[in-house]
Protein backbone atom coordinates (compact mmCIF):
# COMPACT_ATOMS: atom_id res chain seq x y z
CA UNK A 1 0.00 0.00 0.00
CA UNK A 2 2.96 2.32 0.53
CA UNK A 3 3.68 2.57 -3.20
CA UNK A 4 0.04 3.40 -3.85
CA UNK A 5 0.06 6.06 -1.12
CA UNK A 6 3.26 7.58 -2.56
CA UNK A 7 1.71 7.62 -6.04
CA UNK A 8 -1.33 9.46 -4.67
CA UNK A 9 0.88 12.01 -2.83
CA UNK A 10 2.78 12.59 -6.09
CA UNK A 11 -0.50 13.17 -7.95
CA UNK A 12 -1.54 15.60 -5.22
CA UNK A 13 1.77 17.44 -5.49
CA UNK A 14 1.88 17.62 -9.32
CA UNK A 15 -1.86 18.37 -9.75
CA UNK A 16 -2.22 17.00 -13.30
CA UNK A 17 -5.45 17.79 -15.16
CA UNK A 18 -6.06 14.11 -15.94
CA UNK A 19 -5.23 10.85 -14.15
CA UNK A 20 -5.42 7.27 -15.41
CA UNK A 21 -4.98 4.59 -12.74
CA UNK A 22 -5.32 1.02 -13.96
CA UNK A 23 -5.54 -2.29 -12.18
CA UNK A 24 -3.32 -4.97 -13.76
CA UNK A 25 -5.14 -6.74 -16.59
CA UNK A 26 -3.85 -10.25 -17.27
CA UNK A 27 -5.80 -10.57 -20.54
CA UNK A 28 -2.96 -9.14 -22.64
CA UNK A 29 0.48 -10.47 -23.46
CA UNK A 30 2.93 -8.28 -21.54
CA UNK A 31 6.30 -8.82 -19.86
CA UNK A 32 4.53 -8.61 -16.49
CA UNK A 33 2.09 -11.35 -17.51
CA UNK A 34 4.98 -13.58 -18.60
CA UNK A 35 6.63 -13.13 -15.19
CA UNK A 36 3.34 -14.09 -13.56
CA UNK A 37 2.97 -17.19 -15.77
CA UNK A 38 6.55 -18.26 -14.95
CA UNK A 39 5.81 -17.92 -11.23
CA UNK A 40 8.44 -15.21 -10.78
CA UNK A 41 5.88 -12.81 -9.34
CA UNK A 42 2.59 -13.26 -7.52
CA UNK A 43 -0.48 -11.07 -7.68
CA UNK A 44 -1.80 -9.61 -4.42
CA UNK A 45 -4.99 -10.98 -2.92
CA UNK A 46 -8.26 -9.59 -4.37
CA UNK A 47 -9.12 -7.91 -1.06
CA UNK A 48 -5.83 -5.98 -1.10
CA UNK A 49 -6.49 -4.81 -4.69
CA UNK A 50 -10.06 -3.79 -3.84
CA UNK A 51 -8.93 -1.79 -0.80
CA UNK A 52 -6.25 -0.09 -2.86
CA UNK A 53 -8.61 0.85 -5.66
CA UNK A 54 -11.14 2.15 -3.11
CA UNK A 55 -8.31 4.33 -1.74
CA UNK A 56 -7.54 5.64 -5.24
CA UNK A 57 -11.20 6.51 -5.81
CA UNK A 58 -11.55 8.21 -2.43
CA UNK A 59 -8.31 10.17 -2.59
CA UNK A 60 -8.75 11.38 -6.16
CA UNK A 61 -12.28 12.46 -5.28
CA UNK A 62 -10.92 14.35 -2.26
CA UNK A 63 -8.39 16.08 -4.56
CA UNK A 64 -11.22 17.32 -6.79
CA UNK A 65 -10.98 14.82 -9.63
CA UNK A 66 -14.14 13.57 -11.33
CA UNK A 67 -14.26 9.89 -12.22
CA UNK A 68 -15.67 9.69 -15.74
CA UNK A 69 -14.48 6.21 -16.78
CA UNK A 70 -13.59 3.06 -14.88
CA UNK A 71 -9.91 3.99 -14.60
CA UNK A 72 -9.87 7.70 -15.53
CA UNK A 73 -10.34 10.87 -13.51
CA UNK A 74 -10.07 14.49 -14.58
CA UNK A 75 -10.45 18.02 -13.37
CA UNK A 76 -13.68 19.46 -14.75
CA UNK A 77 -13.35 20.12 -18.48
CA UNK A 78 -10.27 17.91 -18.93
CA UNK A 79 -12.01 14.61 -19.67
CA UNK A 80 -10.60 12.77 -22.70
CA UNK A 81 -12.93 13.83 -25.51
CA UNK A 82 -11.72 10.97 -27.69
CA UNK A 83 -12.81 8.34 -25.13
CA UNK A 84 -16.09 10.12 -24.37
CA UNK A 85 -17.11 9.60 -28.00
CA UNK A 86 -16.97 5.84 -27.36
CA UNK A 87 -18.81 5.98 -24.04
CA UNK A 88 -21.53 8.21 -25.52
CA UNK A 89 -21.87 5.79 -28.48
CA UNK A 90 -21.30 8.65 -30.91
CA UNK A 91 -20.11 8.43 -34.52
CA UNK A 92 -16.41 8.12 -35.34
CA UNK A 93 -14.40 7.02 -38.37
CA UNK A 94 -11.46 4.62 -38.19
CA UNK A 95 -8.61 4.94 -40.69
CA UNK A 96 -5.64 2.60 -40.94
CA UNK A 97 -4.67 -0.86 -39.77
CA UNK A 98 -6.96 -2.25 -37.02
CA UNK A 99 -8.94 0.99 -36.85
CA UNK A 100 -12.53 0.78 -35.74
CA UNK A 101 -15.47 2.99 -36.49
CA UNK A 102 -19.13 3.55 -35.65
CA UNK A 103 -21.26 5.50 -38.11
CA UNK A 104 -25.03 5.46 -37.64
CA UNK A 105 -25.90 1.82 -37.05
CA UNK A 106 -22.71 0.47 -38.66
CA UNK A 107 -19.83 -0.75 -36.52
CA UNK A 108 -16.60 -1.92 -38.18
CA UNK A 109 -12.96 -2.77 -37.69
CA UNK A 110 -10.30 -2.70 -40.39
CA UNK A 111 -7.94 -5.64 -40.79
CA UNK A 112 -4.70 -5.70 -38.82
CA UNK A 113 -2.88 -7.59 -41.57
CA UNK A 114 -0.65 -5.19 -43.52
CA UNK A 115 -0.64 -7.17 -46.79
CA UNK A 116 -4.39 -7.82 -46.74
CA UNK A 117 -5.07 -4.17 -45.94
CA UNK A 118 -3.16 -2.86 -48.95
CA UNK A 119 -4.25 -5.68 -51.28
CA UNK A 120 -7.88 -4.75 -50.62
CA UNK A 121 -7.18 -1.05 -51.09
CA UNK A 122 -5.40 -1.82 -54.38
CA UNK A 123 -8.58 -3.64 -55.49
CA UNK A 124 -10.85 -0.73 -54.47
CA UNK A 125 -12.19 -2.66 -51.50
CA UNK A 126 -12.54 -1.43 -47.95
CA UNK A 127 -10.24 -3.62 -45.80
CA UNK A 128 -12.79 -4.65 -43.18
CA UNK A 129 -12.00 -7.38 -40.69
CA UNK A 130 -15.41 -6.89 -39.05
CA UNK A 131 -18.50 -5.10 -40.36
CA UNK A 132 -21.96 -5.14 -38.83
CA UNK A 133 -25.14 -3.16 -39.37
CA UNK A 134 -26.77 -3.01 -35.96
CA UNK A 135 -30.51 -3.24 -35.56
CA UNK A 136 -32.17 -0.47 -33.55
CA UNK A 137 -32.28 -2.88 -30.61
CA UNK A 138 -28.52 -3.57 -31.00
CA UNK A 139 -27.84 0.18 -30.98
CA UNK A 140 -29.98 0.66 -27.88
CA UNK A 141 -28.19 -2.21 -26.16
CA UNK A 142 -24.81 -0.72 -27.03
CA UNK A 143 -25.98 2.71 -25.85
CA UNK A 144 -26.97 1.26 -22.49
CA UNK A 145 -23.82 -0.84 -22.21
CA UNK A 146 -21.45 1.98 -23.12
CA UNK A 147 -23.27 4.52 -20.94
Amino acid sequence: MRVLERNLRLIEKLKPDHVSYYIFDSNHETPLKRLLEKGKIKLPEDEFVEEGFDMVISELNRMGYIRYEISNWAKEGYECKHNLIYWNNENYHGFGLSAGGHIGNVRYTKTWDFKEYFDKLDNNQIPYDYYNENSNLDELTEELFMG
